[in-house]
């Protein structure tokens, strides 16, 4: 697991809610805490989806880019949130590869998450790696752990180690 500072919330912000950075993760959760709270459940609601050519999508979760918008409006305006939660996911096919890439034998991953946690001016992101099973090798976290640091610095989204050693 890596925990980390982001030291330039504004140009993350950008990322996050205006850009399309992100919009290949899935949601997992969000909340926001403005003049009122607000939860997003992130599962993909099947009734939308009958019918269309997304009938059996890989991942339950919704894709980031079909909430961005909406979370941008319940975070715009003259005063900056006071919190805001949001889990996004990998694809599932990303948890396989992940898998493939670490020699992984133990258990399957079930998830490869991006937490960000915004209070009192400081963001937060932490990363986390599910198993569907019990596994002592950490292989596959510090794959993810890597590829999401590459993934902020090509970005150019600057951050520090939320605790310094």
């Amino acid at each position: 697991m890596l925990s980390l500072k982001i030291t330039d919330i504004k140009t993350f912000a950008e990322h996050l809610f205006v850009k399309d950075t992100f919009d290949k993760f899935h949601l997992h959760s969000a909340a926001f805490k403005t003049a009122f709270y607000t939860e997003i459940d992130g599962r993909r609601i099947t009734e939308q989806t009958e019918g269309s050519e997304e009938t059996a999508p890989e991942d339950d979760a919704v894709l980031w880019k079909d909430v961005r918008r909406a979370a941008f409006e319940l975070i715009r305006g003259d005063r900056l949130p006071l919190f805001f939660r949001i889990t996004l996911k990998a694809s599932r096919s990303a948890g396989r590869y992940y898998k493939e890439k670490s020699g992984l034998q133990d258990a399957g991953i079930t998830s490869l998450a991006i937490n960000l946690n915004y209070q009192n001016d400081v963001l937060t992101l932490t990363t986390g790696v599910s198993y569907d099973g019990f596994t002592l090798d950490k292989s596959a976290e510090k794959l993810w752990d890597a590829d999401v640091k590459g993934f902020l610095d090509k970005t150019g989204i600057s951050f520090e180690d939320a605790f310094p050693e």
